[in-house]
């Protein structure tokens, strides 16, 4: 039997920037190396530059930092992307390491990260879909210590 989801509905204002007119034709590839280029510039480690079986947490030049990690983009439309990515102790895993989000902007000037961790943590997208031509954001809160699911939303993007 399925089982209907109840989603509350909710509103986000992030798309509040000088848009390119352009077609949005941002890549896994391109998004990935304008992930790493705005985290490098801010000091973190980019995990997939690290050799695991050399790197040495504990060297000074190592101490304390995190490391990116991209997973993957979905888009918004022809302005924004949203970019998936861990942000953790360099090859941290487990259940409760939980993936950040950022957008990437179609900006006059060119791409760039904006609203970097627009949603918390413990937020996780199903998906991304676009209704009568205006993006939302399926989703919901995850409980990391129970392993559980709590409420859903549906996210208008504005």
């Amino acid at each position: 039997m399925t089982q209907n989801k109840t989603y509350r509905d909710s509103t986000l204002l992030i798309l509040n920037f000088d848009a390119n007119t352009k077609r949005n034709v941002l890549d896994e590839e391109k998004a990935e190396l304008i992930l790493n280029k705005h985290f490098k510039k801010k000091g973190f480690l980019i995990e997939s530059e690290l050799n695991f079986e050399t790197f040495n947490p504990e060297l000074k030049e190592n101490l304390g930092k995190k490391a990116i990690d991209f997973l993957e983009i979905k888009p918004l439309n022809n302005s924004a992307t949203i970019v998936k990515y861990y942000n953790c102790e360099p090859f941290e895993n487990g259940n409760c390491v939980q993936p950040h989000y950022s957008i990437i902007a179609n900006k006059m000037k060119g791409y760039e990260i904006i609203n970097e961790d627009f949603l918390p943590n413990n937020f996780t997208i199903d998906s991304v879909k676009n209704e009568k031509g205006k993006p939302y954001i399926y989703g919901y809160y995850f409980e990391c210590a129970n392993k559980k699911k709590l409420k859903s939303y549906r996210i208008a993007v504005k």
